[in-house]
C-alpha cells in the first residue's frame, strides 16, 4: 500500500521531491561554506590535540621547573584553542539544537579560560627563564 502522497503522484504522473543529492548540496553556497569551515576547524582540533599530547609529555618528563611551567602553559594554550574550535563546530556548523548550543557554550567558556590561563602562565615563565639566564 502506497502512502497517500505517492498514490496521488502516481495518478497524476508528477515526481515526488526527494532528498537533495550531494551535487545539489554543492551548488548551494551555504553547504560549501559549512564544509570548508568544518574541515578547517577539524584540522585545528586535530593539530591542537597532537600539540597538547606533546606538551603534556614534555611537562611530565621535565625536571626543570621553568621548562615544566612553559610546557604546561603551551599545553593549556593548545587545549584552549582546541576547545574553542570544538565549541564553534557545535554552535555554528551542525544542525541547530538548544542542547548542542549549551554544550558548545560550555566548551567555549572552558576553552577561553584555558587560553587565558596558558597565556598568563607563559608570560610568567618566560620572564623567569630570562632571569635565570
Amino acid at each position: 500500500m502506497l502512502p497517500v502522497v505517492a498514490q496521488s503522484a502516481a495518478k497524476t504522473g508528477s515526481v515526488i521531491a526527494a532528498e537533495p543529492t550531494l551535487a545539489e548540496k554543492w551548488k548551494n553556497g551555504i553547504s560549501q561554506t559549512q564544509f570548508v569551515l568544518n574541515g578547517i576547524l577539524l584540522v585545528i582540533v586535530i593539530l591542537c590535540a597532537v600539540l597538547s599530547v606533546v606538551y603534556s609529555y614534555r611537562f611530565r618528563r621535565s625536571t626543570d621547573k621553568v621548562i615544566r611551567g612553559l610546557s604546561q602553559a603551551k599545553m593549556n594554550i593548545s587545549m584552549g584553542i582546541m576547545l574553542i574550535a570544538i565549541a564553534l563546530i557545535q554552535i555554528f556548523l551542525l544542525e541547530e539544537s538548544w542542547v548542542r548550543a549549551i554544550i558548545g557554550a560550555i566548551f567555549l567558556l572552558i576553552g577561553l579560560f584555558n587560553l587565558f590561563a596558558g597565556l598568563r602562565n607563559r608570560q610568567i615563565y618566560t620572564m623567569l627563564s630570562k632571569k635565570q639566564k
